[in-house]
């Protein structure tokens, strides 16, 4: 669960979608999204307000709701995807965040959607940026508790218990914030913990930097590595979300 509470979750999610709209009404649709490969600026805006769709329907209903597609056409994209922001947006405000909800991580409150939220936001701002140049990093304490939020959800979920050899681990460790994450591939599958630990290999860089790295996002060329920089690799493919 996250360290942060809702109040600056809302803060930093309300900025990144902020940015996200003037983007997506000011700029061609058709951009690439570089960090994204074969989408455009109109596929991320359109995954996003889909995103936002969701996760308010199923907030309301309690249960999964069904996955929500733009069917507009692309003169019709900027306004809906501010419409699914104030979808989500009127959904957390209704939901605190110890009230029960259906969720896809450990824990069946409603705070898991305030963060999920969050990090879907700051992740495709980033996303965004790069279809118009060089995007601004996510703030450090926001990409702490996203690498967190990748560790305790997202790879159980989307990579499961294998992704290294037994026996090799990988330790990140954060350069301007506190931050440290050991991850390990052990017999019965993988360990992950908030913890300093010798890895078969170490990498280190900014918070945004690991979480842009945790995400598929950026190379491990671009942190400072210690060690087998294979498995650094291996993991580096395993993660694309």
């Amino acid at each position: 669960m996250t360290n942060t509470d809702v109040t600056t979750l809302a803060r930093y999610r309300t900025a990144d979608q902020g940015v996200l709209l003037d983007l997506v009404r000011s700029n061609p649709l058709d951009l690439a999204v570089g960090s994204c490969p074969g989408w455009t600026l109109a596929d991320l805006a359109a995954h996003l307000g889909g995103v936002y769709r969701w996760a308010a329907a199923t907030l309301e209903l309690g249960e999964r709701a069904p996955r929500v597609s733009f069917t507009g056409g692309p003169g019709e994209l900027p306004d809906w995807l501010g419409e699914s922001t104030e979808l989500i947006e009127a959904a957390l405000v209704e939901h605190a965040p110890d009230d029960p909800a259906w969720t896809f991580g450990p824990d069946d409150v409603a705070v898991f959607w305030h963060r999920r939220m969050t990090h879907e936001t700051s992740i495709h701002r980033w996303d965004a940026q790069t279809a118009i140049g060089d995007p601004a990093p996510v703030d450090p304490a926001l990409a702490v508790d996203g690498v967190d939020e990748i560790m305790d959800v997202i790879i159980p979920l989307k990579v499961g218990s294998t992704m290294l050899e037994v026996g090799q681990s990988v330790h990140l460790h954060a350069t301007d914030v506190a931050g440290e994450w050991l991850i390990v591939e052990e017999a019965d599958g993988l360990t992950i913990s908030r913890r300093h630990g010798k890895g078969t290999v170490a990498a280190r860089g900014t918070a945004s930097d690991l979480l842009l790295f945790v995400t598929g996002r950026l190379d491990p060329a671009h942190l400072e590595v210690f060690g087998d920089a294979a498995v650094l690799g291996v993991m580096s493919r395993a993660c694309h979300f």
